[in-house]
């Protein structure tokens, strides 16, 4: 039997900025609505 090693695997996705600025908007607003923002995020959001 051969032992066989893992090798990570880097993928690139270029998105637009608007994308990017949605997903990171709809990140935000889905763990808003998934449980309240913790300490540590309301100092992230200033």
């Amino acid at each position: 039997m051969e032992t066989t090693e893992a090798t990570p695997v880097t993928l690139h996705h270029r998105l637009a900025p608007e994308d990017q600025a949605r997903a990171e908007f709809y990140a935000l607003f889905g763990r808003l609505y998934a449980r309240g923002p913790d300490a540590g995020m309301l100092q992230a959001l200033g």
